[in-house]
């Protein structure tokens, strides 16, 4: 008995152990237009999710953004200019304003609280303040520029130019090609992997109009440049050749477009960029 209650005692240390590991400092640093930024007495941290967080008065230092802090409704809301961000803590979203209207934004990780500091997720904060973001995967440094010039490591990479489409000489048309337009700008060192951010997307087959099954699509596995040239650009095929929402299931018609939201990472050396991506995908009638 007694060995048994040591036994659950070393397990439920074990557990809480591997609970903060998830928030532990990884020995992440955040460099913003060539500079490195010292952070006193809260570390940024990579998440469960992969994500980069960073205690939210980061962003109004290094992007000039005012902070504000609701408590009651754990409330994060970041200003600059005409744009504000309102995230809450626990939640994967956040409600956008550009000087117009709200729009509400969704993204792969949540807000949290870490020792009484809020941590937000660096990528998505900094790029809707209209920062550009990229990764060295070999020295874990988040690299941030707010404009083009200050940055050496992301002045060199070239936006892809992603573009989806039902081959024309197919008729029925049976799959969906992504591919990356400009891929000949590209040296054949440069890697490339492409992810569909719609978490769940029903595939339907163009000769069943009915709902088929749900899944999670990732087609997260890494090209070369190389090798895409030889595919002229293409980076993957999606089949069967219709796709749409959960939330859409309802009104779902085949004659429908459906907005896809992907993102697509490119890669050279240990350096990574990722570009968000959204089109609407027809079938042609």
């Amino acid at each position: 008995m007694l060995k048994r209650s040591i036994l659950m005692s070393l397990i439920f240390i074990l557990a809480s152990v591997s609970g903060n590991a998830a928030f532990a400092d990884s020995g992440v640093t955040v460099r913003a237009d060539g500079k490195m930024v010292p952070f006193p007495d809260a570390r940024p941290f990579i998440n469960e999710d992969g994500r980069t967080m960073v205690p939210v008065r980061f962003v109004s230092a290094a992007l000039g953004a005012a902070v504000e802090w609701e408590g009651t409704r754990r409330l994060v809301t970041i200003n600059r200019d005409s744009t504000r961000i309102a995230l809450t803590v626990g939640q994967a979203e956040a409600v956008v304003n550009d000087g117009k209207s709200d729009v509400k934004k969704t993204f792969d990780t949540k807000a949290v609280l870490k020792d009484g500091r809020t941590f937000v997720p660096l990528r998505f904060v900094s790029e809707v303040l209209g920062a550009a973001v990229a990764w060295d995967s070999v020295n874990r440094i988040a690299i941030i520029s707010t404009e083009k010039g200050k940055d050496a490591d992301i002045d060199s990479f070239i936006e892809p130019v992603v573009d989806a489409s039902f081959p024309t000489y197919k008729n029925p048309p049976s799959y969906m090609q992504v591919k990356v337009k400009n891929i000949k700008d590209y040296s054949d060192d440069y890697q490339f992997k492409i992810v569909c951010t719609n978490c769940q997307i029903n595939i339907v087959d163009y000769l069943n109009p009915w709902l088929n099954r749900w899944e999670t699509y990732d087609k997260s596995q890494w090209r070369t440049a190389s090798d895409l040239k030889g595919s002229s650009g293409i980076i993957f095929s999606l089949s069967p050749s219709y796709y749409t929402d959960k939330k859409n299931q309802d009104s779902f018609k085949l004659t429908d477009g459906m907005m896809l939201n992907f993102t697509i990472t490119a890669k050279k050396g240990g350096i990574e960029r990722s570009y968000p991506v959204s089109f609407v995908l027809k079938i042609p009638q």
